[in-house]
């Protein structure tokens, strides 16, 4: 209806103040012109590249993840990216460009870190769409590496095995190992624990030493999380629940990190001659022994700090053990 009608505006009583009106007019209209047009910077020729698409959502990462979290996913995308070509369009990567990147790395990378680094790339791609940057996802769908981490319980025997073996270990490992065994604590979880964290509850003749991190500061999710300790563990945790900082140690006396661990264990495996043994082996042997002794399954998973029992066909290795299985079918009043 106002098509091809102008408006007018008062601009003042003098040209002077006309001219002035007329800069403040102009220079409102380029800003509301920049508002309504999607900076160029992040589609370069109306292109979303791969440069513009990991830095998004690595600021995004860094606003709603653990440092740690951003540290490992840097990594990640910035080989990728190297890889793939910083200007290259995002929406042009195919699934087939990840099996070559893959492929590149096969002697490098194991099964399982192949699949971790897909899946990062697959979440940069996830939240590009529901930031808005891109509209589909063109690796939806990629073909994972088989995870080659053997999830199992160690049986009675390899567990005394390890016991034997640990006697010769300095005892920053000794620790560490049975820290997680007796307690079910996550890897993670144990390099994380701090005195100020020690919580201890009861009386002089029923009492029991905790580790607790309150909602949001749990090494693993947002959830608060509670660790029940016992054996030597309850002793060790008693005896530093004043320490200020780690409980566990390196034998340097600095913390234990994650690739200090995996290398430890590592080196135990070839020791004790246990196929597959890992940092969380431990924890598993844990939940399975919870399962043989026939504990609640709602305080299994209390223990084992899980949000629902999903977890415990995971965790839970009883097919090992067939014999337990046997004796149970056989006290089954059918």
């Amino acid at each position: 209806m106002n098509e091809g009608r102008r408006t007018r505006h008062y601009l003042g009583d003098n040209e002077r103040d006309a001219k002035q009106a007329l800069k403040i007019l102009e220079g409102a209209e380029a800003v509301a012109s920049r508002a309504r047009k999607r900076p160029t910077s992040h589609r370069p020729g109306g292109v979303v590249t791969l440069d513009v698409l990991s830095d998004t959502y690595l600021d995004w990462v860094a606003r709603h993840r653990k440092q740690r979290t951003l540290d490992y996913q840097v990594n990640v995308l910035k080989q990728f990216v190297s890889w793939a070509g910083r200007s290259t369009d995002a929406t042009e990567i195919l699934p087939l460009h990840l099996d070559e990147w893959i492929s590149e790395n096969e002697g490098r990378w194991s099964g399982t870190t192949a699949s971790h680094y897909l899946s990062v790339v697959q979440s940069m791609y996830v939240r590009g769409i529901k930031l808005g940057l891109i509209t589909h996802n063109p690796v939806q769908y990629v073909d994972k590496p088989a995870n080659d981490t053997v999830k199992f319980a160690m049986t009675r025997k390899q567990e005394a095995r390890c016991a034997e073996a640990l006697d010769s270990e300095d005892g920053y490992f000794k620790e560490a190992f049975l820290a997680m065994l007796q307690t079910g604590a996550r890897p993670q979880e144990m390099r994380a624990v701090e005195g100020r964290h020690v919580e201890h509850i009861g009386d002089a003749n029923r009492s029991s030493w905790l580790w607790h991190w309150k909602a949001g500061e749990s090494p693993k999710g947002r959830h608060a999380r509670t660790i029940w300790t016992r054996a030597d563990t309850e002793m060790l945790t008693r005896e530093r629940a004043r320490t200020l900082g780690h409980l566990f140690r390196m034998k340097a006396g600095k913390p234990w990190t994650a690739n200090a661990l995996r290398l430890r264990f590592m080196r135990f495996r070839e020791k004790v001659k246990i196929p597959h043994l890992v940092a969380n082996t431990p924890r598993h042997t844990y939940c399975t022994r919870l399962q043989q002794a026939k504990v609640d399954p709602s305080h299994i998973q209390v223990l084992m700090g899980w949000q629902s029992l999903d977890m415990l066909p995971t965790y839970g290795h009883l097919n090992q053990f067939r014999a337990d299985v046997a004796a149970e079918f056989k006290r089954i009043d059918w």
